[in-house]
């Protein structure tokens, strides 16, 4: 735990937050990073002894910083920490212990990812995703979302695979025909929305008293997409195989 409680401390500090966000895109000199982040070389060269004694930076022989193995590791860690801190107030209002504690960890996936504001604009955008699959649609909800099956159809029918995952006491509404070729499982229950195709994913969490909330969290970034793409698949693996 000391060890731990040290290394937050030196990513604690803005300065040295940003030069190691520097870092990964390559070397740097101390003058170049200096003059990148606008801080005095002096203060800059403080900054830099104190990540390498931390083990978070190397200096070549050609005086070029970089980031070691425990430097990355350590980046990639606090992403998830990152992505938290900047939603704080949405996670404090929402259960993420429906999420498997490996996901929790893999948090630094939505770095880039949008929240939307309201539920219009989140059904809107869901129907265009689905709208513009032509490879997969795979859905896990704990509802049908009616206005979007026209959408679903038409990809199917130009050759994209439907999954779809559901609560085992799921109702359809009135009028409802299951889709030709869907791939379908049924879970005991379902706690979230989680929706994705081959260029888009999102997702809906619920709230602290297990509603869901319905303005979903959108992007296509190849990580947030892989995070999606994993996350569908461990429920996946976890349903029945559905039969009428």
């Amino acid at each position: 735990m000391e060890r731990l409680c040290d290394l937050l401390f030196e990513l604690s500090s803005t300065e040295r937050m940003r030069i190691l966000q520097r870092l990964l895109e390559g070397k740097l000199k101390l003058s170049h990073i200096s003059q990148e982040l606008g801080i005095t070389v002096t203060e800059t060269s403080r900054h830099l002894q104190r990540l390498q004694e931390a083990g978070l930076l190397g200096r070549d022989s050609d005086s070029l910083y970089y980031l070691t193995n425990y430097g990355e590791s350590a980046l990639t860690l606090i992403g998830g920490l990152d992505i938290l801190s900047q939603n704080r107030e949405y996670v404090l209002q929402h259960d993420l212990s429906v999420l498997p504690p490996e996901f929790v960890q893999r948090l630094g996936a939505f770095k880039g990812v949008r929240l939307v504001e309201d539920t219009l604009t989140g059904i809107r955008l869901t129907e265009m995703m689905y709208q513009k699959a032509t490879e997969y649609i795979w859905v896990l909800s704990e509802q049908i979302l009616v206005s979007a099956l026209p959408y679903i159809q038409q990809s199917i029918e130009k050759g994209a695979e439907f999954r779809f995952i559901f609560p085992e006491d799921l109702n359809p509404p009135p009028g409802f025909e299951p889709m030709s070729g869907a791939l379908e499982r049924a879970l005991p229950d379902v706690k979230l929305r989680l929706a994705l195709t081959e260029k888009e994913a999102l997702i809906c969490l619920p709230y602290l008293h297990g509603a869901l909330d319905y303005t979903p969290f959108i992007g296509d970034d190849p990580e947030f997409l892989k995070w999606c793409h994993d996350l569908f698949l461990h429920f996946w693996d976890q349903g029945i195989q559905h039969s009428d």
